[in-house]
């Protein structure tokens, strides 16, 4: 009680009260009170969401988009240095552009859909482990139109095998009500050519529109799990001049299956929960959509 009435006096009251060398600004909105003690803001431009957090020798700027919203545009951090832009998915570490005026720096900065980035200020010099590379510039796409197998597991309505020669949702397809609305992981496969595989060339595979979580193997090796939009990886590693095999297992929510099974008889049901959607709620798109395509690129001025 004591500690309190130190802070906030005998009654509360509208606003500055000095408490030793500093102030409490009770019921005073933040905005005001940083413009009574001249502090800038921290970050403005845009309505990306951040929080900061500074270490001994950098200021890091975790940087999100809005919620169901990409963001592309100019942010203003109140700090000073060499930007960099660190990937949280991959780990990359790429120079960014941007503008200073001693005080505070601008930065552009480009990200999908549930996109995230980490913007870090590490001084006036450049971090070592950041690679100068010129820019790539796209020679070729190809569209990969070979038909897709897909392989179902066994026992919710769906074939175990399936092909398809123009990617859609899985309520889309031509197969049961039931099979329509599964619900869990979904295997594609499909082969391609490299003709032939260049020195220097790079080539990075587009899955297009995926719902929602797709894990990529190239010749059965495994990439990385790809779960927000873009769904692009780099499989410059794991292509071979000739035909190459491409498998993509696709895993969805469960919502569709709960839509299905809430319209069945309950000793039918496969799925069960406490507060489910409506047996008339329209299925969701799950699956691989695509286009997909292999986006080959080469450095500019090679």
């Amino acid at each position: 009680d004591n500690a309190v009435k130190i802070l906030w006096g005998e009654t509360v009251r509208k606003g500055k009260r000095e408490v030793g060398k500093g102030f409490v600004f009770p019921e005073i909105p933040l905005a005001s009170v940083l413009k009574e003690l001249e502090i800038a803001p921290d970050v403005t431009g845009g309505d990306a969401l951040w929080t900061h957090r500074k270490a001994e020798d950098a200021e890091w700027y975790f940087v999100s988009t809005p919620k169901g919203c990409d963001f592309k545009g100019t942010l203003d951090f109140r700090c000073n240095g060499y930007p960099e832009l660190w990937d949280p998915i991959t780990g990359t570490v790429k120079p960014v552009t941007s503008t200073s005026d001693g005080k505070r720096t601008s930065v552009e900065i480009e990200l999908p859909k549930a996109g995230s980035c980490f913007v870090v200020f590490r001084g006036d010099k450049q971090n070592s482990n950041t690679i100068q590379s010129l820019p790539d510039e796209m020679i070729s796409s190809i569209e990969l139109s070979a038909p897709w197998t897909l392989s179902f597991p066994s026992g919710w309505g769906a074939p175990e095998k399936l092909k398809i020669t123009a990617l859609k949702p899985w309520k889309d397809l031509n197969i049961s009500n039931e099979g329509q609305a599964f619900s869990g992981t979904v295997t594609y496969t499909t082969d391609f050519k490299i003709t032939p595989k260049k020195q220097g060339e790079r080539y990075m595979l587009d899955l297009g529109k995926v719902d929602m979580v797709a894990v990529v193997s190239i010749n059965g090796k495994p990439l990385r799990p790809l779960w927000a939009p873009p769904y692009q990886v780099d499989i410059t590693d794991m292509v071979k001049s000739g035909k190459n095999t491409l498998t993509i297992e696709v895993t969805s929510t469960w919502f569709n299956r709960l839509v299905y099974d809430a319209g069945q008889p309950e000793g039918n049901r496969k799925t069960w929960t406490i507060n489910g959607p409506s047996k008339d709620a329209p299925l969701r798109e799950s699956g691989l959509s695509g286009p997909v395509k292999i986006n080959t690129y080469t450095k500019v001025g090679r």
